[in-house]
């Protein structure tokens, strides 16, 4: 078994963007046949939503994208970013692809690691089970998939990104940081029942991980939420802390994604509003220059009966574009409400 040491947390570091040279930018849109025009400080693309006049520039120096024109700022953002939403692939697999396996986190361009270094899983998923990603067509591989997106709600392609893997009728999710395996959640279809890596294969707990945590760019806005399977309903950006309050090692991992601002998004229960107090008063005290500036709240639609409140994921079964929903009902915190309490009857679809 590999050496469990916190090896994954050597590629931290705190604060720092991930930003790859002008040389790798450039390979990559070659590599990946995308005609381009070399403006000195610049590269100029076609944005993929049909523009045929280069509208989109790349910024060299600071790796960027920007498209000039009104409302086609879809890919605005890190070039990382862009290849992570142009691939449809994580953020960490956009990474690897245009910067290669063995780098470190930087301020300044990323730098090849020592070839003893290379990342390797933490741990290993349970003997037998099979990746949705192999689409062998076999009844079992069917009825997950069928479960997953018909039942569930959760898109194909977000199946395939996350490599959801299957066992019998078990589903089991694998947590990646920095492009390796470190955890896993196992999911029976029939009775609900959750499984957890055993003690004698991780000295870890649930509580010291944040899934989702590669499918988030660095610096950018995080969306909190309780399981994994909202957090497959909203999309990249997304971590869950698999409980209805963020534990110590889960807010060191948020942390040192350093993001401005964090969007607390538990369930609209008693357990998950009084979650977003608690989570709000833990990441005010670590609050310094632009980590955590900003701390917003979003709630799903509140229901008196509790056998009909709905979570991120039943709303995404019904059709409802859980991402809008969510930005477009999100109130910024402050510490009024830790003595007000928080409104949950005014979210609506």
């Amino acid at each position: 078994m590999v050496d469990y040491k916190n090896k994954y947390l050597k590629y931290k570091n705190k604060g720092k963007f991930i930003q790859p040279s002008d040389k790798q930018i450039e390979s990559w849109l070659r590599v990946n046949g995308i005609e381009y025009k070399d403006f000195g400080d610049q590269f100029r693309v076609c944005n993929p939503d049909g523009d045929t006049k280069f509208c989109m520039e790349i910024s060299k120096s600071m790796a960027v994208v920007h498209d000039f024109r009104p409302n086609h700022q879809q890919y605005d953002g890190s070039f990382l970013k862009f290849v992570s939403k142009y691939k449809d692939i994580s953020f960490q697999e956009a990474v690897e692809e245009v910067c290669g396996k063995n780098v470190k986190y930087s301020s300044n361009n990323l730098k090849e690691e020592d070839e003893d270094d290379d990342v390797e899983n933490v741990i290993e998923l349970p003997n037998g089970c099979k990746s949705l990603r192999d689409k062998d067509k076999s009844k079992l591989w069917i009825i997950n998939m069928s479960y997953l997106v018909r039942e569930r709600g959760i898109d194909k392609d977000i199946v395939y990104k996350s490599n959801i893997h299957y066992l019998g009728t078990t589903i089991v999710v694998p947590y990646y940081m920095y492009g390796m395996i470190v955890f896993y959640q196992c999911r029976r279809q029939m009775d609900k029942i959750f499984e957890f890596p055993k003690a004698n294969v991780t000295s870890k707990k649930a509580g010291d991980f944040l899934y989702g945590f590669d499918n988030v760019e660095p610096c950018s806005e995080v969306y909190v939420v309780e399981s994994i399977f909202n957090a497959l309903s909203i999309g990249d950006g997304t971590v869950a802390t698999g409980g209805a309050k963020l534990k110590e090692g889960q807010i060191k991992l948020l942390k040192a994604l350093n993001p401005k601002s964090v969007v607390l998004a538990a369930d609209n229960d008693k357990a998950g509003r009084e979650s977003v107090i608690k989570d709000y008063l833990s990441l005010r005290k670590i609050a310094k220059g632009d980590l955590f500036r900003e701390i917003y709240y979003s709630l799903p639609p509140f229901s008196k009966d509790e056998d009909e409140q709905e979570d991120w994921n039943d709303m995404k079964q019904k059709g409802v574009d859980v991402r809008s929903y969510i930005l477009n009902n999100k109130i910024k915190m402050s510490y009024r409400d830790v003595f007000d309490g928080i409104e949950f009857k005014s979210f609506k679809y």
